[in-house]
């Protein structure tokens, strides 16, 4: 029995040896992971001020980065009849918004789009059409313009 502990206690010692530098190796990197620089703001928190802006209903903003094109999906708005002037009007407070979050942001350096999309969803399963689209393109000094067609 005294055998049997002390080769357990000698097993778990040198298991201990072992596997120290590679504990220490994986502290180090969970270490150097939190210490990478994280964006200024995500995408989450830039939709977050934007459904602050309209006061809308959170499930009613989605914000997402695809290339270089920032896209805000306004679904099922109040103004889901309205004239594209009025979804302009819309889309301008948004883009305003979205502009002032990312302006000077290094990782947001590369957008030259924000494209504000009304939405209406419906059916099972559900589909999405697109009521209107608005783009706003950046300029030379750096904020963005409604881009006309």
């Amino acid at each position: 029995m005294k055998k049997d502990a002390a080769m357990s206690t000698n097993f778990v010692t040198a298991l201990l040896i072992l596997c120290a530098p590679m504990v220490a190796n994986v502290a180090g990197t969970a270490a150097a992971q939190t210490n990478v620089a994280q964006p200024a703001i995500k995408i989450e928190n830039i939709r977050v001020l934007v459904v602050q802006n309209l006061g809308a209903a959170d499930e009613a903003v989605e914000a997402l980065l695809k290339g270089n094109i920032f896209t805000v999906l306004r679904v099922e708005t109040p103004a889901s009849k309205a004239t594209h002037q009025e979804f302009n009007t819309e889309a301008t407070s948004i883009a305003g918004v979205v502009g002032r979050a990312i302006y000077g942001k290094a990782e947001y350096e590369e957008i030259h789009t924000i494209r504000v999309q009304f939405l209406r969803r419906s059916g099972s399963p559900v589909k999405s059409s697109i009521l209107d689209t608005v783009d706003f393109r950046k300029s030379p000094k750096g904020d963005f313009e409604l881009h006309a067609t």
